[in-house]
């Protein structure tokens, strides 16, 4: 995984009156912190879990860090 494309992801947020789900791109939770970072609604972050670059518990912790 590449990582999560910030930028994209940010212009969409600023354009849209719609909460904006990121996806993609998502390897560990450091990732997970920089797409919350941005105002994003939430992530989606199957393969990061599936792949074990990311624990359920990293996950949960970078979530109640960005609140």
């Amino acid at each position: 995984l590449q990582g999560p494309n910030l930028p994209a992801l940010a212009a969409m947020i600023e354009a849209s009156p719609h909460p904006v789900v990121a996806s993609g791109g998502i390897a560990g939770a450091d990732d997970l912190r920089a797409v919350a970072a941005t105002g994003a609604a939430g992530c989606i972050v199957g393969r990061a879990l599936y792949d074990g670059g990311l624990t359920l518990a990293a996950a949960i912790n970078a979530a109640g860090e960005a609140d």
